[in-house]
C-alpha cells in the first residue's frame, strides 16, 4: 500500500475518532469544538496535499495569485504577453478579472511568505474552510443550543464538497472556499449584533459582506438582509430599525466593495467593461455549458448532505411559524432559501454556486438530529427505533460521502515529479527574458518557473516578434518540431 493510503486511512480513522468523542462530550463544548475543528484541519490538509494544480480552475487562480503577489493591484494572468491575445479569454489574456480579487490577495500573501508551492496555493482555503467550521458551531448554538451546534459543525467538518473546494480539486476552489467562510463570518455577525444599536450593527455586517463580495460576489449581502430580518419584531420602531439597518449595511457593502472597482473601470476600463458584460450573462444564459434544470441545486442536496438531508429540511420549514426563537429559526431559514433561489433563477449553475448556503442546511439537520435524540428518550416500540435510525443516518450518509470525496485510498501519491521537472527548467532558463513554447501545461510552467509559455509552436513571425521584444526564445522539441524550428539559429530547442 502506498505511504499517502496508508496516511489517507489514519486521517478518515483519526477524524472520525474525534468526532465521535466529540458528538459524545458532555458539558464540555469547548473540548468538543476543539475535536471538530481538528478532524476538519486534518481531512483538508491530507486532502489538499495533492501535489499538483488541478486543472479546473485552480491553476489560473494560483498563477494569478502569484502575479499579484508582487503587484497588487495589477491581477495579471500572463505576465507580459509576448504574443497578441483576446482580452476577453480569461484562459490565456494579461490582464486578468476574471474573479474577484479578495481570494486571490489571500493566496497571494502566502506566496510572498512562502513561495509558489500548491500547497501553499490552498492555505487560505483550508484555514478559512476550518475556521468556517466553528462559526457553524457559534449559529448552531445560538439558534438551537450546544447540541445542534456541535451536530451543526461535526456535519460542516466532514462535508466531501466544502473539502474538495478548499482543497482545490473542483471548480472554483480557493475562490468558493474563502467566499463561503467571509459570507458565513457575515451571518455570525449580523446574529452577534442584533441586538446592538443600528449604527453599530448595519455597518458592521455590511463591512463585512463587502469583504465576502471582493472574493466572489455581491449575493453576500444577503447576510445585510438577515440582520435587518432580526430586527424585525412587529413593531414600527423595529420596522425602522430593519429599514436603517439594510441601508447602512448596503452603504457599508459599497464602501468595502466599491473602490476596487472603480480603480479598476479607470485602469483598465476594456477588461472590466467585458468581465461586467459577461457576468451579467450568467444571469440569463448557461455560460460555457454550466447548464442544468431549475433545480439543479435542490436536487443536488441529498449528494452533498445526506440522502436524509431533505426530511431535515422540511422538517425545519414546518417548526418556523411556533416555538421558542422562533426568529433565529427563520433567520436560519432565510439564509438557505435566498441563495438557493437566487441561484435556481440563474440560467449558469455550477456545484458550489449555492454552496453559500451550507451552513444553514448544516444547522436546519442539527436541529432536527437533536428533536429525533430527544424523542428517543419518550417513544416507544418501533417510534424509538425510527428516530434511532433516522439519527444514525442523518451523520452517517454526509461521512459516506465526505470519504468518498477525500479519497483516503485513491489519492494520487505525493509524487512532484511533473512540478519539480518545471521548477529545473525554470532553474536551467534563468538570466535573460525567455519564452517557452510547445509546453504542455504552460500555465503551471508559469507558476514554477519565472517565464512566459504557450502550448503551440511559434510562427516566423511571433519568433521574430518574440526576440524584437528581447526575449530568448526556447522551444520543448518533443520529436515533432518543424525543420524550419531546428535550423533557426534564434530558436533553442530542448528536450522536455
Amino acid at each position: 500500500m502506498e505511504l499517502r493510503a496508508i496516511v489517507g486511512a489514519g486521517v478518515v480513522a483519526s477524524a472520525a475518532v474525534l468526532l465521535t468523542l466529540a458528538l459524545r462530550a458532555r458539558r464540555r463544548d469547548r473540548a468538543a469544538v476543539g475535536m471538530i475543528l481538528a478532524a476538519a484541519l486534518l481531512l483538508r490538509l491530507f486532502t489538499a496535499s495533492d501535489p499538483f494544480l488541478h486543472d479546473w480552475d485552480e491553476r489560473y487562480h494560483a498563477l494569478v495569485a502569484k502575479h499579484l503577489a508582487t503587484d497588487p493591484l495589477r491581477p495579471t494572468l500572463y505576465a507580459d504577453p509576448v504574443l497578441p491575445y483576446d482580452p476577453h479569454d480569461w484562459l490565456a489574456n494579461h490582464v486578468w478579472l476574471h474573479k474577484e480579487p479578495g481570494a486571490l490577495w489571500a493566496t497571494a500573501a502566502c506566496i510572498r511568505l512562502l513561495g509558489a508551492h500548491e500547497l501553499v496555493v490552498r492555505i487560505p482555503g483550508v484555514l478559512l474552510s476550518t475556521l468556517a467550521v466553528g462559526l457553524t458551531f457559534a449559529i448552531g448554538r445560538t439558534v438551537a443550543g450546544s447540541r445542534a451546534g456541535l451536530v451543526a459543525a461535526a456535519l460542516h467538518a466532514m462535508n466531501g464538497l466544502l473539502i474538495e473546494l478548499a482543497a482545490g480539486r473542483v471548480p472554483t476552489d480557493q475562490v468558493d472556499s474563502v467566499f463561503v467562510a467571509v459570507a458565513e463570518f457575515g451571518v455570525w455577525v449580523a446574529l452577534a449584533t442584533r441586538r446592538q444599536p443600528w449604527w453599530a450593527a448595519g455597518p458592521a455586517v455590511g463591512v463585512v459582506a463587502g469583504a465576502a463580495a471582493l472574493t466572489k460576489s455581491v449575493v453576500s449581502t444577503f447576510a445585510v438582509g438577515l440582520a435587518s430580518l432580526l430586527a424585525m419584531d412587529g413593531t414600527r420602531r423595529g420596522l425602522a430599525r430593519a429599514a436603517t439597518l439594510l441601508v447602512t449595511g448596503i452603504l457599508a457593502t459599497a464602501a468595502v466593495y466599491g473602490p476596487w472597482h472603480a480603480y479598476v473601470d479607470r485602469a483598465f476600463p476594456q477588461e472590466a467593461a467585458w468581465e461586467r458584460q459577461y457576468n451579467l450573462e450568467h444571469l440569463g444564459s448557461a455560460v460555457e455549458g454550466h447548464d442544468g434544470p431549475w433545480w439543479y441545486h435542490l436536487g443536488r442536496i441529498p449528494r452533498y448532505f445526506g440522502e436524509l438531508a431533505p426530511l431535515s429540511l422540511l422538517w425545519f420549514l414546518s417548526r418556523l411559524p411556533r416555538g421558542e426563537r422562533r426568529i433565529e429559526r427563520a433567520f436560519v431559514a432565510a439564509w438557505w432559501f435566498v441563495p438557493y433561489a437566487f441561484f435556481s433563477a440563474v440560467a449558469t449553475r455550477m456545484p458550489g454556486y449555492a454552496m453559500v448556503a451550507a451552513p444553514a442546511i448544516f444547522v436546519m439537520i442539527g436541529c432536527h438530529w437533536v428533536a429525533l435524540r430527544d424523542r428517543l428518550r419518550g417513544a416507544p416500540g418501533p417510534g424509538r427505533w425510527l428516530a434511532g435510525a433516522a439519527c444514525v443516518l442523518l451523520l452517517a450518509l454526509p461521512a459516506r460521502y465526505g470519504v468518498e470525496r477525500v479519497k483516503p485510498l485513491d489519492s494520487p501519491p505525493w509524487d512532484r515529479a511533473e512540478a519539480r521537472a518545471m521548477e529545473r527548467l525554470g532553474d536551467r532558463l534563468a538570466g535573460p527574458p525567455t519564452v517557452v513554447f510547445r509546453a504542455e501545461r504552460p500555465i503551471e510552467l508559469m507558476f514554477h518557473a519565472d517565464l512566459i509559455a504557450y502550448p503551440q509552436f511559434p510562427s516566423l513571425e511571433e519568433v521574430a516578434l518574440a526576440v524584437d521584444r528581447g526575449y530568448r526564445v526556447v522551444v520543448l522539441d518533443h520529436g515533432d518540431a518543424p525543420a524550419w524550428l531546428r535550423e533557426d539559429p534564434r530558436v533553442t530547442l530542448l528536450e522536455p
